[in-house]
């Protein structure tokens, strides 16, 4: 962090030893940044909840992590219910036109795309973030309670196991099953918060 206002810069590289990356962030920036929330919430935030420092004040760090779970149950709901509507139903909808047409080349993606929602949901519902987006399935299916059919879901596509059509579809549709019993158990509201113009 640096003292002038809206600094916001990122370097990436990389060489024969590995990848780098720095971010050169104004104070105004990083509490901005902090305090966002958004469906990838779990697993793009342990820079600000979670720092190394290695140097600089405590309480700036600890301010930090305050803007980072400083929302709502309403809020995390709203991020929660986006999830829901938006990526996994829509997600199913894939699933089940593969299935009717026979066309399965991009059945694994679609699958691959729902476990990884499902488990940001999981960290959504427990405001809770991830060591690592490479750790994000093994830790969701430690969070309870979660939806029934999330521990099946996830090591389905952690294990790799996509090419059968039938299989990859009936789990899909039990998680699918399972998150629409899971949102009424935990009472987060599917239908959209604002109101109808009409």
């Amino acid at each position: 962090m640096v003292n002038i206002a809206g600094e916001n810069r990122r370097w990436e590289w990389a060489d024969t030893n590995g990848k780098y990356e720095v971010e050169l962030l104004g104070a105004d920036v990083a509490r901005r940044k902090a305090a966002e929330l958004d469906e990838a919430w779990p697993v793009t935030h342990a820079k600000y909840a979670n720092p190394r420092a290695l140097r600089g004040e405590p309480a700036w760090f600890a301010e930090l992590k305050q803007l980072v779970f400083d929302h709502s149950q309403a809020q995390f709901h709203e991020m929660i219910r986006e999830i829901i509507v938006a990526e996994l139903y829509e997600g199913l909808g894939k699933v089940r036109n593969s299935m009717l047409t026979a066309r399965y080349d991009e059945l694994p993606r679609v699958a691959m795309r729902i476990a990884t929602m499902a488990q940001l949901l999981v960290g959504l519902a427990h405001r809770h973030i991830f060591t690592a987006s490479g750790l994000a399935a093994l830790e969701s299916m430690q969070l309870a309670p979660r939806p029934s059919g999330h521990d099946e879901l996830c090591a389905m596509v952690m294990r790799g196991e996509l090419a059968d059509p039938k299989r990859t579809s009936d789990v899909v549709e039990s998680y699918w099953k399972s998150v629409v019993a899971w949102a009424s158990e935990t009472r987060i509201d599917l239908r959209p918060a604002c109101k109808w113009p009409i």
